[in-house]
């Protein structure tokens, strides 16, 4: 039983933290704005919908800041234990992602700035709106409208695979 608990936290240590360097890196969620969303996105894609946010398919790996801050949470509480599952998991993440590609909705505030962004129907990044600042306008109302599991992805992607990941 010793080698086992040994060579477990032998594997842990030697992965400390990457888990959560694979989720936070990538592109970052500040620097989607309108105009740059045409050369990150795959071609045909890009759907605005009516409450102002912007939908796309894109087969580059968006980054999770909050993502990666529960994994480095997660890993102090359990002594890196916990990097054996995740960093796998996390590797398998970003392979899917440049294979299949992933769905991606960006919501607005009134000036522009990015206020949230959604990842394959998950909440990835949402920008903390200050509302005494002027720069930043007030927070978009933007609800979330697609990209959910069993939901059909466009046709014509431009990624190696239009099908669902398992």
């Amino acid at each position: 039983m010793r080698p086992a608990c040994l060579a477990l936290v032998s594997a842990a240590a030697a992965c400390a933290g990457c888990a959560g360097l694979v989720a936070g890196h990538g592109l970052d969620p500040d620097s989607l704005y309108r105009s740059r969303i045409e050369e990150i996105a795959t071609p045909g894609t890009v759907t605005a919908d009516e409450d102002g946010s912007v939908r796309f398919r894109t087969c580059r790996k968006v980054a999770e800041p909050e993502r990666a801050d529960r994994y480095w949470r997660n890993d102090l509480g359990t002594f890196w234990l916990a990097e054996v599952p995740h960093l796998p998991h996390e590797l398998y993440r970003a392979a899917r992602t440049n294979l299949s590609g992933q769905d991606v909705t960006v919501a607005y505030t009134d000036l522009g700035f990015v206020s949230a962004v959604w990842v394959d129907g998950h909440a990835a990044y949402f920008r903390p709106i200050k509302p005494d600042d002027p720069a930043y306008g007030r927070p978009a109302t933007a609800a979330y409208s697609g990209g959910r599991p069993g939901e059909p992805r466009p046709s014509g992607s431009g990624c190696s695979s239009d099908t669902p990941a398992p």
